[in-house]
């Protein structure tokens, strides 16, 4: 894993299954209360690809497992009151004990769930920050794409971006992509004004990686939308580089642009998106509730591959 190019989320689902075969993860659900994730759950288990572990009110679970025709034997359920804060304390405890090694987040607030895992008593993190990556099938193309960070971080610093894109390149790393073209995006290629944040970043993370700072894929910013992701556009506007038109990954400059190019992917274009947070120990999945269940399958997915690599030292 790692060295075979995955050029389509089919090709991730199938490559997961393949991982899982050899060490099945257990995937802990806080919250398992929502048909939809339970329902995304019940297929990633029927592929063999987690050992499902539900967290939340028993009677609640039941009426899902039942309501998506799942066989309830397939589950273990580890039932809680409605106490939010109780289940996610007993979700973390599990992880903790090494009693499952991926997390889903159902019906349940995602502020409130990542709150607590960056709680430095359970020592999940990892010496980054905590970043979201929708991982999407280029339209028209036979290849992934990257949008990060559409779903966590507000208005990152040149800091937390270059987590952000690291934590990126990593994945794409993962997915076989090898030198990942990143795209640091801007609400225009070029500006006169460099005072702007999104632009001195985007200019100064490009900078690092001509001089070696950052490694293992090609950086280029600002770039516009329109010229990150077509070849044409990029040519009509005389923008050549290694990345201009063929960017793998698509660096947002906060989180309002990142989750606009995240929901039209999804809605517009109907595509599949698979979203996950990476940076901290373990994978983790936050899925909207709006995210289709084979996006959230595709989540999954993602997660078995991490915490595969993870598992065997692989980056």
């Amino acid at each position: 894993m790692g060295s075979r190019l995955l050029s389509s989320l089919d090709e991730c689902l199938e490559e997961a299954v393949k991982v899982a075969s050899e060490r099945k993860p257990t995937l802990v659900v806080a919250g398992a209360e929502d048909p939809v994730t339970v329902g995304s759950v019940w297929e990633a288990c029927r592929r063999d690809m987690v050992n499902p572990l539900l967290v939340g009110e028993v009677a609640r679970i039941e009426e899902a497992v039942e309501k998506v025709g799942a066989d309830p034997s397939r589950f273990e359920i580890a039932g809680c009151r409605a106490d939010r804060e109780e289940m996610i304390s007993l979700v973390l405890d599990l992880i903790q004990q090494n009693e499952a090694s991926l997390l889903m987040k159902g019906r349940l607030n995602t502020g409130q769930l990542l709150g607590a895992y960056l709680d430095k008593k359970w020592d999940f993190r990892a010496g980054r920050f905590l970043s979201h990556i929708g991982v999407f099938d280029a339209p028209g193309e036979k290849k992934l794409m990257m949008i990060t960070d559409g779903g966590l971080n507000l208005v990152p610093d040149l800091e937390r971006k270059r987590d952000i894109l690291c934590n990126a390149v990593d994945l794409a790393h993962l997915l076989g992509i090898k030198t990942p073209r990143v795209a640091v995006l801007a609400h225009v290629e070029k500006s006169p004004n460099r005072e702007l944040p999104m632009i001195h970043d985007a200019e100064e993370l490009t900078r690092e990686n001509r001089e070696g700072l950052i490694t293992g894929c090609f950086v280029d910013g600002p770039l516009a939308f329109d010229n990150a992701v077509s070849k044409e556009a990029a040519k009509r506007k005389g923008i050549s580089g290694p990345v201009a038109g063929r960017a793998d990954i698509l660096l947002a400059a906060e989180i309002g642009m990142g989750n606009v190019i995240y929901k039209v992917v999804q809605t517009w274009c109907n595509g599949t998106i698979a979203g996950i947070v990476t940076g901290g120990k373990i994978p983790l999945m936050v899925p909207s509730r709006a995210d289709t269940e084979k996006s959230k399958l595709c989540a999954i997915a993602l997660g078995v591959l991490m915490a595969s690599a993870w598992n065997t030292g692989e980056e």
